[in-house]
């Protein structure tokens, strides 16, 4: 095997990247800067937060005692804690809450009332308390505590941008079923004359 000897004046590929590395190494690295740069402050301008509910996490439930309004609604409190987190460098908060109903006989009047918004950052996880209050009409009570029929609902959490909250932090579909003549948070009886009277 015959051994190849260099020629006079030629320079190897590696030899030739060297001496560019040399003569423009800190041209090359302000501009590798420069890129990142770029793109971190396009990211930061121009990314939203990614604020995601935390899987296993129990919902917590509570429920105020009734009071009847002068036209004899039953007027409940109920409290939610859910669990979330923000994957995203992006700080942002939950915004509001939306509440449909799945019972048939029963259609009881939704309002929120509060939510936490406090700023999740990078990381962050937070028990966000929800508000809302549930109305409903002596009739509908009593189909609840007759046919002992569920009172469930969806509820629906939305982002400081308007972002449906539905994919939990194991990047899989979660949706949030309560229902709410569970014992935790049972709404099947029937006010009385005793009961706080509401204006």
């Amino acid at each position: 095997m015959t051994k190849r000897h260099k020629l006079p004046g030629r320079t190897s590929t590696s030899e030739r990247l060297s001496n560019v590395i040399n003569k423009h190494g800190v041209a090359i690295l302000l501009t590798a800067l420069g890129i990142l740069t770029s793109f971190a402050i396009y990211y930061l301008a121009y990314s939203d937060s990614d604020i995601r509910p935390v899987r296993g996490s129990k919902m917590e439930s509570y429920i105020s005692p009734v009071a009847v309004s002068q036209d004899g609604k039953c007027i409940y409190t109920v409290s939610m804690l859910q669990r979330f987190t923000n994957v995203s460098v992006k700080s942002g908060h939950i915004d509001r809450a939306n509440i449909t109903s799945w019972s048939e006989d029963a259609l009881p009047e939704y309002k929120m009332v509060e939510i936490d918004k406090d700023q999740m950052s990078w990381k962050d996880q937070k028990n966000i308390q929800l508000r809302f209050t549930v109305t409903l009409d002596s009739t509908s009570v009593a189909k609840l505590s007759e046919r002992k029929e569920p009172l469930e609902i969806e509820i629906r959490y939305y982002d400081n941008t308007g972002k449906l909250l539905n994919i939990a932090d194991d990047n899989m579909p979660i949706y949030f079923y309560v229902n709410l003549t569970e014992p935790a948070v049972r709404i099947t009886h029937l006010p009385n004359l005793n009961e706080q009277m509401v204006h």
